[in-house]
């Protein structure tokens, strides 16, 4: 499993610097581009971090993908150290995931 010293390597990747460049000089263009490569590599243990990510730079494209992913895959990912890592670090989009988390469950119900 990973660990918290994931989203440092994630947000000092290539890609994520990307990603903040076309969100510093509004290219939006090529945040889609850095989105798109990140929705690939969404998994449970990512998840969590790549939401991170994607709230740090405006990606609401990432962002609501991976809110759709983490409804999903609701279990699994509260139990990640991803989102371990959100509730030390980022409490408000610990939240933001567990409400769309619990949203889901009560619509599948």
């Amino acid at each position: 499993m990973l660990d918290s010293s994931f989203f440092p390597s994630l947000s000092e990747s290539f890609i994520a610097k990307l990603l903040a460049a076309g969100e510093k000089y509004g290219l939006p263009r090529l945040m889609l581009m850095c989105e798109s490569i990140l929705c690939k590599d969404i998994s449970v243990d990512s998840v969590a971090y790549i939401f991170a990510l994607a709230d740090r730079y405006c990606a609401t494209h990432l962002k609501s993908i991976c809110q759709k992913f983490s409804a999903e895959n609701f279990d699994a990912v509260m139990h990640s150290d991803g989102f371990e890592y959100l509730k030390k670090n980022c409490p408000l989009l610990q939240s933001e995931l567990l409400k769309t988390g619990v949203g889901c469950e009560k619509e599948f119900s």
